[in-house]
């Protein structure tokens, strides 16, 4: 119980003080699944200026998306994939969620402060407060099923990341 009161503490004061990227994160449950952030170029169809860097410490895997705002009913916070940013040939990936996305599936995230509280309102952007949790509904589902006929299926619990760091 002390170290999740220790925890909660840790997150609280390093939320307050940290910009996205240079926060990282933690899946809960399964603490060696992480959660970075880079500064990438930003386009007319991806404005945040921030991929996101997903490590499966269980497989040596790594995944990244692209952060952007959906619209419609539900959850408007989405993640694209996307091929690691950087080096001479990186180029942003279609638009078009049908061509030119390395994995077949989006992902949608919430945000939320120390205490639990969802902000629809949030999105990943360069500079923007890093929050305490971030909450990926459909990871456990999409890493599971939509890789399996890839042979990479990866068992993942629901995703709370926490908020671990600032580096």
């Amino acid at each position: 119980m002390l170290g999740h009161i220790i925890a909660f503490a840790l997150s609280v004061a390093a939320s307050a003080q940290c910009p996205l990227e240079r926060a990282h994160y933690a899946l809960r449950h399964k603490a060696n699944v992480t959660m970075d952030f880079e500064d990438v170029p930003t386009s007319r169809d991806w404005e945040a200026g921030i991929s996101l860097h997903l490590t499966s410490g269980e497989h040596h895997r790594s995944y990244w998306f692209l952060p952007y705002s959906g619209n419609g009913q539900g959850i408007a916070n989405h993640l694209s994939s996307a091929d690691p940013p950087g080096g001479n040939n990186w180029k942003f990936p279609s638009s078009n969620w049908l061509r030119g996305h390395p994995l077949s599936f989006d992902l949608d995230y919430v945000a939320a402060d120390a205490s639990y509280n969802f902000d629809q309102d949030f999105s990943f952007a360069k500079n923007a407060p890093a929050p305490a949790h971030i909450f990926v509904p459909n990871l456990q589902t999409e890493f599971w099923y939509d890789r399996a006929d890839s042979g990479v299926a990866e068992g993942m619990p629901y995703a709370f990341f926490d908020l671990v760091s600032c580096r």
